[in-house]
């Protein structure tokens, strides 16, 4: 592949990120933030996208941070750990809240800001022997990227602690048992089983999925009440698509809906 550390690539209505410097691990470093930031604004304003594939090249997903650019930094680290956290804290966001399903496939390891990254997506596929380490406090850190926020919300927060506290690797076995990913896969199947979900969650009803990642992800900060009133607002708005009406007179006609993503 091409020496650009973040690729964008685009097939129909699928569109493909790649972490793309496996000799770095696929850190994130400053200038990787950076790309990856505008990739995801590119992303978010194309409208022909109906779903995203995040994955890494080589045998890792994620290293997380780029020691060895923090090591050269010197008296300058924090420095660059504002730079780094100033642009994460407006792209996380944006990235988990694409109104599109986004499928990430993780092998190798996913350590760090790559663990919270992946995180953010909304359907996590791993391969087997993958290793998921928070890695921060083992630097000294109390972490990055939306970890804090992200992990107790996928695994609960005495696991999450466990993991930050004890910086442990968690298997893909557990992962899965934890509800960490969505599904474990021989690695030689993730990059196709990965594809095979987004290209499935392509078809689908995008308004509908935006609406419903809007709710999930404003559950976490209301009450019952708020999410209620959230939920009216977004079923008047999915009633007003052509995909809720196909879905309607297919389910009637017994047939399989034809959704067009409006």
């Amino acid at each position: 592949m091409s020496g650009n550390p973040i690729l964008l690539e685009k097939d129909g209505a699928v569109a493909t990120i790649t972490l793309n410097a496996p000799q770095k691990k696929n850190a994130l470093s400053r200038s990787v933030i950076n790309l990856l930031a505008g990739v995801i604004a590119d992303v978010e304003r194309d409208a022909s996208i109906r779903a995203l594939l995040l994955r890494g090249e080589g045998r890792m997903f994620s290293c997380g941070g780029d020691i060895d650019e923090m090591v050269a930094a010197g008296d300058a680290l924090s420095t660059l750990v504002d730079d780094e956290l100033s642009v994460a804290e407006s792209m996380i966001p944006q990235f988990a809240s694409l109104p599109f399903p986004v499928v990430c496939a993780v092998q190798g390891a996913v350590a760090g800001g790559g663990l919270a990254l992946a995180l953010a997506s909304d359907y996590l596929i791993a391969a087997h022997g993958t290793k998921f380490v928070a890695a921060h406090t083992g630097l000294g850190y109390p972490g990055d990227l939306g970890i804090s926020w992200l992990l107790p919300r996928a695994v609960g927060g005495r696991r999450a602690r466990d993991m930050i506290l004890t910086n442990r690797a968690v298997t893909s076995d557990e992962a899965l048992a934890w509800g960490l990913v969505e599904k474990v896969v021989p690695g030689e199947s993730l990059l196709e089983e990965a594809r095979r979900m987004a290209v499935q969650f392509s078809a689908g009803p995008t308004q509908g999925y935006a609406g419903a990642k809007r709710l999930q992800l404003a559950a976490f900060q209301g009450d019952l009440a708020a999410s209620l009133r959230l939920e009216a607002a977004e079923m008047h708005r999915a009633s007003k698509t052509a995909d809720s009406l196909e879905a309607v007179r297919a389910f009637v006609e017994k047939r399989t809906p034809q959704f067009i993503g409006r």
